[in-house]
């Protein structure tokens, strides 16, 4: 296990990092770890701009592949796949332009940039599904099943849709040993009523993300109801862009991320906590100032 570097600069940017009444209590676990390298996060999401010095180190490598020689080396139908796919392009390029992949290089950044992350010591595997805001379940598919192989079996998904796909429901339910965290939707309304997916899915491997604000509100954007399993920061979050550049940010897809990366470094304590166990402990992270389950990093990793 390794400790946080004291050298953090998170601690005056990072109001969600805190010990607040609504940050998510991370001091004592970090004291112990910041993540295990065995631990790959796949992030079904847009591109990644993973030459930043914050998060190149934290990339997953695919040792059986020889780079640049156009060659399937590993036989597994990828040609060069070195650190992830772009299954939107379908090519090994997973970073196209700024506008299009920043969001997939924020949620990497608050999920391992060795500054401002939340388990900068695990890796994560670039899954380009999006372009912007445009993509299809079908590459999700093939995301989620090329992840699993490699050895994901946590899935960050800041994405949602409200339409249902039986073959997306079907090709997350088959792996019952991976747990996918999902966004809880970005229009403000009831998830009881107004379903989205994956996180709707009535599947026990899902973790179903809302967003809150510093003062402890639902953030303005985030989804609400009885399907959300947890709630996490998800406003005013300071986070890597592309091309060396930080912004703050808001958005339920931030929350998922922090629920992810907590996630991860409860798996690195003990790599076998269920995805039930992690769902009985977000139950008991009950909030008496804001009357919601909001996350607790100590408690999802210690059960106390």
């Amino acid at each position: 296990m390794t400790a946080c570097s004291s050298n953090n600069k998170n601690v005056n940017t990072q109001w969600w990092m805190e010990n607040t009444q609504f940050g998510i209590n991370i001091n004592n676990v970090w004291s112990q770890t910041t993540g295990n390298q065995d631990i790959i996060v796949g992030i079904i999401d847009s591109g990644v701009d993973i030459t930043n010095k914050n998060i190149k180190d934290s990339i997953y490598i695919n040792y059986n592949e020889i780079a640049d020689n156009e060659i399937d080396d590993d036989g597994n139908g990828y040609v060069d796949d070195i650190n992830g796919w772009n299954f939107y392009d379908n090519t090994n390029d997973i970073y196209t332009a700024f506008t299009s992949d920043y969001h997939g290089t924020m949620i990497a950044g608050i999920l391992t940039d060795k500054d401002y992350g939340i388990a900068p010591n695990i890796r994560y595997l670039p899954l380009k599904c999006f372009r912007g805001s445009e993509g299809s379940i079908e590459d999700v598919i093939k995301a989620i099943e090329y992840g699993y192989d490699v050895g994901v079996r946590l899935f960050n998904c800041s994405w949602d849709t409200n339409q249902y796909s039986e073959e997306l429901y079907e090709v997350i339910q088959s792996y019952q040993d991976a747990i996918f965290v999902c966004s809880g939707g970005k229009n403000y309304e009831n998830l009881d009523l107004t379903p989205v997916y994956p996180a709707c899915y009535n599947l026990s491997n899902i973790i179903c993300v809302g967003g809150i604000t510093e003062s402890g509100d639902i953030y303005e954007f985030s989804g609400y109801g009885n399907d959300i399993d947890i709630y996490a920061p998800g406003a005013d979050i300071y986070s890597l862009m592309p091309e060396n550049t930080y912004n703050y940010s808001d958005g339920t897809s931030l929350a998922v991320a922090i629920v992810t990366g907590a996630i991860a470094l409860a798996k690195s304590i003990d790599p076998l906590v269920s995805c039930e166990e992690i769902k009985e402990r977000f139950s008991e992270s009950y909030n008496d100032f804001n009357n919601l389950n909001t996350l607790d990093v100590n408690k999802l990793c210690f059960g106390n």
